[in-house]
């Protein structure tokens, strides 16, 4: 404890231990720090941390399988919508009346899910600008993409 021994030379703690000192004090002191050797209070302390531990790695696993579920839920509804990945279905215009704000938001969602690189903000609320962004990037597939996307639903192609 060098800041103890610092602080006894600044307040003069030693003079005053000399002055003071008695049986009954030194036998005061050996006794607390006898109490504090032994873990007494560290045990306490200790015994705290292991249970705030314990608490946070509980509260840390519910949070995975939360998070496990919310991402399976999700999977699932991916898995549900209707893929089409033809650009000249949703460039043409006799289509675009068809063509919901919605139907592209989860054109683009099916997409990302799948590992393809999807530009952020195409989601918005502007149809033409998400219009336009789902048909660049369905024309920026390669035809081998497009037959792993076609052919297994739930594979990654980032993976692949």
């Amino acid at each position: 404890m060098r800041n103890a021994k610092l602080l006894h030379k600044h307040n003069s703690t030693e003079e005053w231990w000399v002055m003071h000192s008695t049986e009954e004090l030194e036998s005061f002191v050996q006794k607390e720090a006898r109490a504090l050797d032994t873990g007494a209070a560290e045990k306490a302390i200790r015994g705290e941390l292991s249970a705030t531990k314990k608490r946070k790695a509980l509260e840390e696993v519910i949070m995975r399988e939360k998070k496990r579920v919310k991402r399976e839920e999700y999977t699932t509804k991916v898995d549900a919508i209707p893929s089409i990945l033809d650009s000249t279905y949703w460039s043409d215009p006799l289509n675009f009346k068809i063509i919901t704000l919605q139907a592209i938001r989860l054109q683009l969602a099916w997409l990302r899910a799948r590992g393809v690189a999807v530009p952020a903000g195409l989601s918005g609320k502007n149809k033409i600008v998400g219009l336009q962004g789902l048909v660049d990037v369905l024309e920026g597939l390669s035809p081998e993409i497009i037959d792993r996307l076609t052919t297994n639903t739930s594979i990654d192609v980032s993976e692949a």
